[in-house]
């Protein structure tokens, strides 16, 4: 009869744990926390994307430049 006890109380504090974090998971303010750091995240990589093309292309235009002037 314990083990049947214990198992009970293991499968009621799983429900409660899992509850809690439901709970936790599904409130708008975390949520949208969430969506912001994530869109922040992804301007951030944007940037500096953007910035290492514009310093590729440019350093590729003076490198045809000169070996254009080299010939």
């Amino acid at each position: 009869m314990n083990g049947l006890n214990y198992s009970f109380a293991v499968v009621i504090i799983a429900i409660v744990v899992s509850a809690l974090w439901m709970l936790f998971e599904f409130r708008p303010n975390y949520r949208n926390r969430l969506r912001r750091q994530d869109t922040e995240e992804q301007h951030r990589i944007d940037e500096r994307s953007f910035e290492e093309t514009k310093y590729l292309r440019r350093f590729s235009e003076l490198n045809d430049l000169e070996g254009a002037s080299e010939w």
